[in-house]
């Protein structure tokens, strides 16, 4: 019962859980060069610049990749949290 006690909320841990699985799909749903774009500046934390010089691509296109993978990411979320709620 302590290590209960000691970890927050039941629901909330659920929750988050859940929100992290639906960004992760959300993810693994873009387009090819969409995703790596996202994931480069998300999760490996590169400048855009640096992305455009890995990918051999210009700023402007890894800005328009990443405000692409955002609008997608978002949607997908919204999407599946209604759909998913809506079953429950």
């Amino acid at each position: 019962m302590a290590v209960l006690d000691e970890r927050e909320d039941i629901p909330e841990t659920i929750a988050r859980n859940q929100e992290l699985a639906f960004l992760t799909e959300a993810i693994q749903s873009l387009p090819d060069r969409c995703r790596q774009v996202f994931t480069l500046r998300k999760v490996y934390g590169l400048s855009q610049k640096e992305i455009a010089e890995k990918l051999g691509v210009s700023e402007h296109t890894v800005s328009a990749q990443l405000t692409i993978g955002i609008h997608k990411c978002t949607e997908y979320v919204l999407r599946e949290r209604n759909r998913r709620g809506a079953r429950a």
